[in-house]
């Protein structure tokens, strides 16, 4: 038995007989097999990077061999794209991402009740949540989402810095001239030194979970997880509450003198 000879012609592409020519793979495919290896800084564009079969844990785990050079895999779209990034461009976001989740982080102080019943279930409960949440929740999304944009542990630690201070300066305006008007000195010196101190502080142990995240991308070579960092995060929302319910405690006992 003699097997019928080859019908492919490299002038016509028609009849490659390679299964990336099938007609439901060649919209999904940017390369051919025969134009490995690509472009280190070339991917295949019609491939959704989150989606790899690649990644998949039941693939990835059980991979006895190379992948292929043209196959898009999540890691490789995040080398291509920290390569494209500039320095100057991931510090313009890091700016930026500081400045809006202070602005957004800031909001919260307009959920400062003034009645005292309602006050600690908020101040006690839910604002620390919600703050700490929001003081980072800009670079969180990079981190999970774009993390190529952030190039070093500093720029996490310098966005939760810079919202802290900016929430502590909207809570400390709207407290001092709303509710803490006729308070003594030593009231409006507390707010002024140790509040600030507090939401920074806060916010590093959130930053440093968010560093976690970051880092596992590099450690693990492959997609963030959010629960590298939830630990950190759930740590700075539990010192937050159990400060404001001391803090509330403190200040009735002082009334009651």
């Amino acid at each position: 038995f003699k097997p019928p000879e080859s019908e492919f012609h490299p002038a016509d592409p028609s009849t490659d007989p390679s299964v990336f020519d099938e007609p439901w793979m060649k919209n999904r495919h940017t390369a051919r097999m025969t134009d490995r290896p690509l472009d280190p800084n070339q991917l295949p564009i019609h491939d959704d990077p989150e989606k790899s079969v690649w990644d998949e844990p039941g693939i990835a785990s059980a991979l006895t061999v190379d992948v292929p050079d043209d196959a898009v895999t999540w890691f490789r779209w995040y080398e291509v794209n920290a390569r494209r990034t500039s320095v100057l461009t991931s510090w313009q976001v890091t700016l930026a991402a500081a400045i809006a989740s202070g602005l957004f982080a800031s909001l919260t102080v307009l959920m400062m009740p003034l009645h005292i019943h309602a006050r600690v279930t908020v101040t006690v409960l839910l604002l620390p949540i919600v703050q700490e949440l929001l003081k980072i929740a800009i670079p969180i999304w990079i981190c999970e989402k774009r993390p190529w944009l952030i190039q070093s542990p500093i720029q996490i630690i310098f966005c939760g810095v810079v919202s802290a201070l900016m929430v502590a300066t909207a809570a400390n305006v709207f407290l001092i001239s709303v509710v803490f008007n006729n308070a003594p000195a030593w009231i409006v010196l507390w707010r002024l030194v140790v509040c600030p101190a507090l939401q920074v502080f806060c916010s590093l142990i959130a930053s440093i979970g968010l560093i976690r995240v970051w880092r596992g991308v590099q450690t693990r070579r492959g997609m963030p997880q959010l629960y590298d960092g939830a630990r950190w995060i759930t740590a700075a929302m539990l010192i937050h509450g159990v400060y404001n319910a001391a803090a509330l405690m403190l200040g009735e006992i002082l009334i009651q003198l």
